[in-house]
């Protein structure tokens, strides 16, 4: 996948984010999207908000297991970011509801990750 291509999804991935808005899967799009674009998809959508003022606070690793590998159908784990506005202290209702909502976001792209492979 071109750098252009990349920018555009990782932008409008940032921009779905912001606006709570759903796009159309990337794998629909663009069938050829390979695992490795889809990490520099992610690289720039990091980027966006690390601009936007959020700060990266740790990393994550998924689909560790291998009876989820097996159902899921991947044979790797994935890789991301926690970043500022994924924390949530007691009491902040309001952001645990943004927080839920991104959760909804992260098993969408993993689905979408999975259909790649």
């Amino acid at each position: 996948m071109d750098q252009k291509k990349i920018i555009q999804y990782g932008d409008e991935l940032y921009n779905a984010l912001i606006t709570r808005q759903t796009i159309a899967p990337i794998t629909e799009r663009s069938p050829e999207v390979t695992i490795e674009d889809a990490y520099k998809i992610q690289h720039q959508m990091l980027k966006r908000r690390i601009d936007a003022g959020e700060s990266i606070v740790g990393k994550k690793i998924g689909v560790t297991s291998k009876v989820v590998m097996n159902m899921l159908g991947v044979y790797q784990p994935d890789f991301g970011y926690l970043l500022t506005d994924m924390i949530v202290s007691e009491g902040q209702e309001k952001q645990k509801a943004k927080l839920r909502l991104s959760l909804r976001r992260i098993c969408v792209g993993l689905d979408l990750l999975v259909q790649i492979f």
